[in-house]
């Protein structure tokens, strides 16, 4: 059974019925409906999990069975809304994640949570487990599993998504992804797009995984997705050991806007994700005179913006609607180019783009950087080269432009020549961020950083 699977569902090949672990850290699927609120803090027991995962509510059929895979109910390090979340327990669901995968044939890890802040989790998988070597599908629901007298609630999506995210977990690819309501998303730029529907999750400018039916054992890979096999993970898995507890601000430009308020982010927080307005524009007011000197009239962002490059304080511009950020209005241009502050004789870049990611994936990918603040100032001294360059580097590795030019023009200006892959998804920070730093030294960007940083 398990071979004619691996031929015609896209899974891998198995000689035995793999082990799946579902590790629990609460949200809507562990929560009771009562009178018209949900509330309560007990998770399904084990014995009903098993049951959305090979069960199924009256009137419908479902095909996977232990004979597939095994599932296992793992720890449950902490139960509540998703909402309440830190930083902290981002960390600690990516700690749980490695921890709890099982010594013999692992299926996968399915890791259970709420539905509000999933698309900061999905991301915190991306860059905090290192050297994935096994599907980790992240799950929720928007409808609770249980019933107020503790039963199984059959209209719950938790039928659904746990019986998709445990055939996911089969799948011949490594690494975090989002299972929900049929799809298999890249837990890079997905986001809860309608705070009700079942079908509540996409993702934005990038190739969703796959589609997948578990209760029909049918599981379809895309083609245009880049997944890597099983068979090319590097191993062993490991989670990211760095506290994980920098302060980063996301600063929503509008009309308006109190350019007071960027300047206090600057000064309290250690980062700052700047989301603008159209293709990464914020308010200037920019007076010429002719032959004069260049001014700010009052409510531009540019002194803020100013303040934080000499502080060492990085920015990233971002832009709340679809598509990537391309300063080719002034506006958007000056925002970067106040970001370039002298630091002895180079020119460090402090604005960075956030090319095609959305403000919440930039919220992450920045925070874990300043998290390793300390071994980016250790690696840029071993390898002579600015610091604020290699963590622009290292931050801007994998972003994609608008257009080829686009990508020319912010290399002429930041003097960035952002590498075509991630340097920092899924690997080592110290042996990512030798890599980067090689390259700059050496002036080379490309596919360079990446074969360093997979050497």
């Amino acid at each position: 059974m398990l071979s004619s699977l691996a031929r015609n569902f896209a899974v891998a090949e198995w000689k035995e019925a793999p082990e799946a672990v579902l590790p629990r850290f609460g949200g809507t699927i562990a929560q009771l409906l009562s009178r018209d609120v949900y509330m309560g803090r007990q998770a399904p027991l084990d014995e009903q999990y098993k049951t959305l995962a090979y069960g199924a509510p009256r009137g419908f059929e479902n095909l996977l069975t232990p004979e597939h895979v095994r599932l296992s109910v793992g720890p449950q390090p902490m139960n509540g809304d998703s909402s309440d979340a830190s930083l902290e327990d981002l960390a600690r669901i990516a700690d749980t994640v490695v921890e709890c995968r099982p010594q013999g044939p692992c299926a996968g890890i399915l890791p259970s949570w709420g539905t509000d802040a999933l698309q900061y989790a999905a991301a915190t998988l991306v860059y905090r487990v290192w050297n994935p070597d096994c599907p980790i599908p992240l799950i929720g629901a928007q409808i609770s599993a249980r019933n107020p007298d503790l039963t199984l609630n059959p209209k719950s999506d938790a039928w659904g998504q746990v019986r998709d995210g445990l055939f996911t977990s089969l799948a011949d690819f490594v690494g975090p992804a989002v299972v929900f309501a049929g799809r298999i998303l890249s837990p890079v730029n997905v986001r809860k797009m309608h705070a009700w529907r079942i079908d509540a999750f996409r993702n934005v400018g990038v190739v969703p995984y796959g589609e997948v039916d578990g209760a029909a054992l049918h599981l379809r890979l895309n083609p245009r997705a880049t997944l890597t096999p099983r068979a090319a993970a590097r191993g062993p898995m490991r989670s990211d050991p760095t506290p994980f507890d920098a302060k980063v601000k996301i600063f929503p430009v509008y009309p308006g806007v109190d350019p007071e308020d960027l300047a206090e982010a600057v000064r309290r927080y250690d980062g700052v994700v700047l989301v603008g307005l159209g293709g990464g524009n914020g308010p200037v007011r920019l007076e010429t005179d002719a032959g004069g000197p260049v001014r700010y009239g009052r409510g531009s962002l540019v002194p803020p913006l100013r303040e934080a490059a000499k502080r060492g304080v990085p920015v990233v511009l971002a832009t709340a609607p679809q598509g990537p950020v391309d300063p080719i209005y002034e506006n958007g241009l000056e925002l970067l180019k106040a970001g370039l502050v002298q630091r002895g004789s180079a020119t460090t870049a402090n604005v960075m783009t956030s090319g095609h990611w959305i403000p919440e994936h930039c919220y992450i990918k920045l925070a874990y950087l300043l998290s390793h603040q300390r071994d980016i100032e250790r690696v840029a001294a071993e390898n002579g080269v600015e610091a604020e360059m290699l963590r622009h580097y290292l931050f801007v590795s994998g972003a994609k432009f608008r257009t080829r030019a686009s990508r020319s023009a912010y290399a002429r200006l930041t003097d960035v020549r952002p590498d075509a892959v991630d340097l920092l998804a899924g690997r080592d920070f110290g042996e990512a961020a030798n890599a980067a730093a090689k390259s700059l030294r050496a002036g080379t960007s490309g596919h360079a950083a990446k074969e360093a940083a997979l050497a």
